[in-house]
């Protein structure tokens, strides 16, 4: 089988998505418990989900170019999928440098705000939701009936 960065892309793309939501989770469980270990392992899988969006965004240009070229390719689902990838990149950046500036006072032992993980476990949640809709969108280029499926279940 032949590896391109169109099946390098749908192969990584999984990863952000759901690895947010499991850094999310144990943020939470961390600060349930007050558990600063837990909270380390947290802030140290995000920097590594937000390394993993930069290479997803990166293969989607060679995965755009090949599937533009294919019938039924909705271009317009393709450029909002590309459009909402920017902001997943920018606010993932943002979110992992922010982790690391955190994971750097701790390594420091210099006190940190609680605030700011607070702030981090926030700015999670608003990743995961543009995440989410990424991966919708990215669904519905080649599977339109996607979002009309996704559509109906929650109205029925």
């Amino acid at each position: 089988m032949n590896l391109d960065m169109t099946h390098l892309h749908l192969l990584i793309n999984h990863i952000p998505v759901l690895g947010v939501i499991f850094a999310g989770v144990l943020l939470v469980v961390a600060l349930a418990y007050k558990n600063t270990f837990a909270e380390i392992v947290a802030l140290s899988f995000t920097v590594v989900f937000a390394a993993a969006t930069l290479v997803t965004y990166i293969t989607g240009d060679k995965a755009a170019d090949a599937v533009s070229r294919l019938p039924n390719v909705s271009l317009s689902i393709l450029h909002q999928h590309e459009v909402v990838a920017k902001l997943d990149l920018l606010g993932m950046a943002a979110l992992g440098a922010a982790a690391l500036f955190t994971l750097f006072l701790y390594w420091r032992r210099i006190t940190r705000p609680r605030y700011l993980v607070y702030a981090l476990l926030a700015l999670l949640l608003i990743n995961t939701g543009l995440l989410a809709w990424t991966a919708l969108l990215g669904g519905e280029i080649r599977r339109p009936d996607i979002a009309l499926t996704l559509l109906s279940t929650t109205l029925f």
